[in-house]
């Protein structure tokens, strides 16, 4: 019997070594994200406690982003449509760097995200962020998913899985 503390610090190790061993690192999120998807990412800010990078047997830990995997954000039934900057709408990867920028003030929450966000940044210099809509409207369909088959769930849907899919298989290289 592990002690329940033991247990969790034994979890975030094998976190650790499967997230450094991996090319992909995706992240599910629900619903629109905001500012508060951040806070989720806690975990990854997590890491840094566990992770140490050693270079002539001194600690370099500056260079934690060379080893960690691309982080794609898969954003599921997403209503979203991104903000406008400069006259355009933003690219679902501007809109992350959007939601990753600092902000201002000295509050407990700001500086906690700020931290956060520093964190996603330094970990995961390779971040995407992709808005995948909802499957179907029809509750018996969503209520199935699982048996359902691909023509009876909604085209944009499909669409943009299979080119989620294909962007998480044909990007980042091999690790070495």
């Amino acid at each position: 019997d592990y002690l329940d503390e033991d247990q969790n610090d034994k979890d975030i190790k094998y976190l650790v070594l499967a997230t450094l061993l991996s090319n992909h690192l995706v992240f599910n999120l629900q619903g629109n994200p905001d500012h508060t998807f951040v806070s989720q990412l806690r975990l990854m800010g997590d890491l840094a406690e566990h992770v140490r990078v050693q270079a002539d047997g001194k600690d370099e830990g500056n260079n934690l982003g060379e080893h960690f995997p691309e982080l794609w954000v898969a954003v599921q039934d997403a209503h979203l449509k991104t903000p406008h900057r400069n006259g355009r709408r933003l690219t679902a990867d501007e809109y992350l760097e959007v939601m990753l920028e600092k902000k201002d003030g000295h509050t407990k929450v700001i500086r906690s995200h700020n931290e956060m966000t520093d964190s996603v940044k330094a970990f995961f210099p390779k971040r995407h962020l992709r808005l995948i809509p909802t499957p179907t409207i029809d509750s018996d369909v969503l209520s199935n998913l699982d048996k359902v088959d691909d023509r009876d769930l909604q085209r944009n849907y499909t669409d943009a899985v299979d080119s989620f899919t294909r962007e998480v298989w044909n990007s980042g290289s091999v690790k070495k």
